[in-house]
C-alpha cells in the first residue's frame, strides 16, 4: 500500500529502515550526501539499494551491524579500500531522480533523469573545473553545461526494472522531500559504448571486434580512457585521434548483436572482416552511429543541448557518421508501451543507457545502407531469413565506401 507523506526526509527514512542500513551508513559518512537527502526544498525520487543488494558486490565486507564510529578496520580477515568519495557521490546521485514519481508515473515512463550529470552527453563543453560531484548549491549551474545521465525503466515479469537488471522491490514510501523505493541491485553509472561492447561479449563481441578493426574504436574512445589498461598489439591508439568528431558529445547507437551479424551469412562476414572488406565494414558501422543527438524512446538530447520530450508517434531523420547519410527512425511513446524502429527494423532492446549516449539493440539484422540514395533496411525475405551475397553487399556499399570512408578503412 502507498504510504502517506510524512515530515521525515529521505535520509530519515533510509536511516530508520532495517533494509537499508548499509546505504544509511554510507550517506552518514558524507555530510554532502546527508545534506542532499535532507534538503527540504528538494523533490526527489530515491532508489535505495537494500543491504542484500550490497551483498551482491564481490568482496563486499561492510558490516551492517558495526556501530563504532572510529576509522579502524574491524575486519581482520579482509583488507579492502574504501572507494573514493567522488565515486560514492556519483553513484548515489545516479540513484536519485530529479522529480517525485508515483508508481503509476514510473509505469508510464521509459527513462528517468538522475542528478548525475554527464559531460559526454552534451554537445556543449562543460564549464572549466565543473564536475558531476560538485556541491549541492551548484546543481543548477551544472545543468547548464552537462545533461543528466538517465535510467531506463521497463516492466518485466518480475515487475518494474531499472537499467534492465535492478528490480524495484516495494512501492513508494513518501518523505517530506520526495519518494523512496527499494531496489535489489546497485545502479552503477553506465560505461561507455565501447566498454559495454567489450564487457558483454555474449552479445557484442562481433561489434567490438568490428569497431577495433575499422579504427572506429579510437574515434569513439578519444575523450576518455581506453577500456583496457594494456591495449593489445594492433589496437588503435586512442591518444592519436583527439580531433575526431561525434564523440564525447552524446550519440544514438544502433547496436547489432552477434546474432544480427550472423544473419548476414558466413561469406558476407568473412568478406567484411578481411583486409579488402575493412572499408566496407567501416561504412556499415558508421551507418549505425549517430553523433551529437541522443534519442531515447521518450526524450531527445538535441545537437544544441536542449531536452525535448517525445510523445506519441514521431519520425526522426538522424545524420549518421557515414558521410552525413541520414537514417530514418520511428519512435513510439504511448505511455507504458513504446518502441523504436530504424530503417523499418524494430529494435529488440531500447534505451540501453551508456555514458556517451544511448544504445538501441538490433537483434534481428544489421542495417545495410544503399549507395543509390535509398534507405537501408533489413535484408532477406519478409521474415528476415536468408543471407546476403557478397556481391549485393559490395553493390550497396561501394559508392559509400568511395565517398564516405577511407579507402583502406583505417584512421588517417
Amino acid at each position: 500500500p502507498q504510504h502517506p507523506p510524512s515530515n521525515k526526509s529521505l535520509y530519515d527514512l533510509i536511516s530508520e529502515s532495517p533494509h537499508t542500513t548499509i546505504l544509511a551508513r554510507i550517506v552518514h559518512d558524507d555530510s554532502h550526501l546527508v545534506e542532499l537527502l535532507n534538503r527540504t526544498a528538494a523533490n526527489l525520487t530515491l532508489f535505495a539499494p537494500t543491504d542484500e543488494a550490497f551483498a551482491k558486490i564481490p568482496h563486499h565486507h561492510h558490516d551492517k551491524h558495526r556501530h563504532d564510529d572510529d576509522d579502524d578496520d574491524d575486519d581482520h580477515h579482509h583488507h579492502h579500500h574504501k572507494p573514493p568519495r567522488e565515486l560514492i557521490r556519483a553513484v548515489l546521485k545516479y540513484h536519485l531522480v530529479s522529480a517525485v514519481y508515483s508508481p503509476a508515473e514510473l509505469f508510464h515512463a521509459h527513462t528517468l533523469p538522475t542528478l548525475l550529470t554527464e559531460p559526454q552527453l552534451s554537445p556543449k563543453p562543460p564549464a572549466p573545473g565543473r564536475s558531476s560531484a560538485s556541491s549541492p548549491q551548484n546543481d543548477e549551474e551544472r545543468r547548464d553545461s552537462s545533461l543528466p545521465q538517465r535510467l531506463s525503466i521497463s516492466t518485466t515479469l518480475h515487475g518494474p526494472t531499472l537499467n534492465h537488471y535492478s528490480r524495484i522491490l516495494a512501492t513508494e514510501k513518501r518523505a517530506a522531500n520526495g519518494a523512496l523505493y527499494t531496489i535489489d541491485a546497485i545502479l552503477l553509472p553506465p560505461p561507455s559504448l565501447l566498454t559495454l561492447a567489450t564487457i558483454v561479449p555474449t552479445q557484442f563481441s562481433t561489434l567490438a571486434l568490428a569497431l577495433h578493426r575499422t579504427g572506429l574504436a579510437a574515434r569513439l574512445n578519444h575523450t576518455h580512457p581506453h577500456p583496457h589498461p594494456h591495449p593489445k598489439p594492433g589496437d588503435p591508439d586512442p591518444r592519436s585521434h583527439g580531433t575526431g568528431t561525434g564523440t564525447g558529445q552524446g550519440g544514438t547507437y544502433f547496436l547489432p548483436t552477434n546474432r544480427a551479424f550472423s544473419r548476414l551469412g558466413y561469406k558476407a562476414n568473412a568478406f567484411l572482416f578481411s583486409e579488402h572488406g575493412t572499408p566496407y565494414l567501416r561504412a556499415l558501422l558508421e551507418y549505425h552511429l549517430v553523433p551529437r543527438r541522443t534519442l531515447y524512446s521518450d526524450v531527445e538530447y538535441t545537437t544544441s543541448g536542449e531536452i525535448e520530450a517525445v510523445h506519441g508517434l514521431k519520425h526522426f531523420d538522424l545524420e549518421t557518421m557515414l558521410d552525413g547519410r541520414t537514417v530514418g527512425v520511428e519512435v513510439a511513446n504511448l505511455g507504458p508501451w513504446g518502441g523504436v524502429t530504424v530503417s523499418g527494423v524494430r529494435v529488440g532492446v531500447r534505451d540501453l543507457v551508456v555514458r556517451d549516449g544511448v544504445g538501441h539493440v538490433l537483434t534481428r539484422s544489421v542495417i545495410v545502407p544503399r549507395c543509390d540514395g535509398g534507405e537501408g533496411g533489413e535484408f532477406g525475405d519478409g521474415d528476415g531469413e536468408g543471407e546476403m551475397a557478397v556481391e549485393e553487399l559490395v553493390g550497396r556499399l561501394r559508392g559509400l565506401v568511395d565517398g564516405g570512408s577511407e579507402s583502406d578503412g583505417r584512421e588517417e
